[in-house]
Formats: C-alpha cells, sequence, structure tokens
C-alpha cells in the first residue's frame, strides 16, 4: 500500500499537469500553477498550498481558473473556480455527469486527475465558445471551412469570444479569437543549429497564427488582427529571417493559413 499522503498527491498531479503537451495546444509552464495565500487559515488551521490558481493558456489568452482542495480532506474531489461567469453558472449535474466523467471518478492517487478533469473542463469550455461562436454565422462559416479546407480536427484550433465593454465615449465590442495549430510538413526543414555548450531536445516543430475579429454592436467587422502566436525554436530559427505575408481583410481564414503554410513550407525545402 502507498504510503504517500495526500499533500503528495496532489504535488505529483500538480508535477504532471506542468509536463509539455498536457494541457491545451500552447505551451503549459509549471510557472502557470500557483498556490493561492489565505492568511487566516493557514494561521488559524495550519492548511498550506490547499488553494491553486491555474492559468491555461488557451486561443493565445489565458484563462484563470482556480482549484480548491477541501481542508479536511485533499482525497476529496475539489472545487473549480472559472474567471468567465458565462460559463457553469450554475453547475448542471446531468450536464457535467455527460461531459465531465472525471467528476465521479474522482482519484487523486492517479497523477493524471487534475489533468484530465481540466482537460474535459476546458473541452466543454471550447464547446460553449463554439455555440457563440454560432451567433456570427459569416465568421462560423470560415471556421467551418477553415476545418474542411485543411481537413483538420477542431483540437487544431481554439476560440475565444470576448465581450468587451464600452463605455460614454467608446463603443463596446464583441473580441473573437482564433488560434490556429498550422499543418506545416517540417520534413525538409533544415537541422537546428545551436551552441556546443548549450544543446537542447528542440521538441516538436510546430507553429500557431493567433486572429483576432472585432464586431461591433452594429455587425460592423473591424481590420482583422494576425500574430505568429508560437513556434518552436527550430521553426523559429528559420523564420528570423523571413517576413510573413501581409494579410488583407479580404482574406478569409481559410484563405490566410493556407497562404501562411505555403509560405514557410516554400522555404524549408
Amino acid at each position: 500500500m502507498s504510503s504517500l499522503s495526500n499533500a503528495q498527491y496532489v504535488e505529483h498531479n500538480l508535477t504532471t499537469l506542468s509536463e509539455p503537451g498536457r494541457i491545451g495546444l500552447s505551451k503549459f509552464q509549471a510557472t502557470k500553477v500557483r498556490p493561492v495565500t489565505n492568511n487566516y487559515v493557514e494561521l488559524r488551521f495550519g492548511f498550506q498550498n490547499y488553494h491553486y490558481q491555474v492559468e491555461i493558456p488557451y486561443a493565445g489568452s489565458t484563462l484563470n481558473w482556480s482549484i480548491i482542495f477541501d481542508l479536511e480532506d485533499y482525497g476529496e474531489l475539489p472545487d473549480f473556480e472559472f474567471d468567465d461567469e458565462t460559463f457553469l453558472p450554475e453547475p448542471n449535474v446531468e450536464l457535467i455527469a455527460n461531459e465531465i466523467p472525471s467528476w465521479d471518478m474522482w482519484d487523486l492517487t492517479n497523477p493524471l486527475a487534475v489533468t484530465n478533469i481540466l482537460n474535459e473542463f476546458l473541452a466543454l469550455y471550447k464547446k460553449t465558445q463554439l455555440e457563440k461562436l454560432m451567433k456570427f454565422s459569416h465568421i462560423n462559416k470560415e471556421y467551418e471551412d477553415l476545418l474542411n479546407k485543411f481537413g483538420l480536427s477542431s483540437d487544431s484550433i481554439e476560440v475565444l469570444i470576448e465581450k468587451k465593454p464600452g463605455n460614454i465615449n467608446y463603443r463596446g465590442y464583441d473580441l473573437i479569437n482564433f488560434l490556429v495549430h498550422l499543418p506545416v510538413d517540417f520534413k525538409k526543414s533544415p537541422y537546428y543549429q545551436q551552441e556546443a555548450e548549450n544543446l537542447g531536445n528542440p521538441g516538436e516543430d510546430f507553429v500557431y497564427i493567433k486572429v483576432q475579429i472585432r464586431i461591433r454592436p452594429d455587425n460592423e467587422e473591424q481590420p482583422r488582427k494576425i500574430f505568429l502566436n508560437t513556434v518552436s525554436p527550430r521553426v523559429q530559427q528559420l523564420l528570423e529571417t523571413l517576413e510573413f505575408p501581409k494579410f488583407s481583410n479580404r482574406d478569409s481564414l481559410s484563405t490566410y493559413t493556407g497562404m501562411v503554410q505555403d509560405f514557410i513550407e516554400s522555404n524549408i525545402k
């Protein structure tokens, strides 16, 4: 029988969560999980490190979610808090049973317990974002065209819709964010050049682009913004000397994605 304490199981879970590729598209780092202090609880009851904030990279932005373990029994299913008030404002038992299977199968001794349940919440969060996207029919069609044209799965694109409030001098707007994992073939890319004293594994090659679209209340679309969001070390080395194609607001998501894909692949042959 294991002699590990529940606190040690929590530590193992958080260490596993911080491993590359465990959650979301973007690189998740150990620094993105940090304890939230509560001086009253710590001084009065002696409990420490029971409340954690997890910063999850998502769609080129950050989701700030909290995990709060039971002070009396860390092994019990923790509480979860989300920084988006529209996401699960009132827990729906049937919805959670269908979408979050780890909820009823919680087992802290499993080092993937926290990772699994956060990924399930993230998948449900993404589903709610796609439902919101349907309100913007022309943008939703561009999203579907992007999936179909490149044979992408929905796992290759993250979508985040933020409502930005206005004021007396400035109109509010909806900000639609896409993070796209580009389907680039890196088989012919050059070797990754490193200094002999700083050799390291560059890891898997990848390119993500972020597209931001502002929509005013009158459905007026503002100029789109395009960012090269994240690339692997070898791709970064390659792109340092290249200038990306200019984006025109006449270009759809699939058109520009194809332009960037062709541009990168033509420069790594």
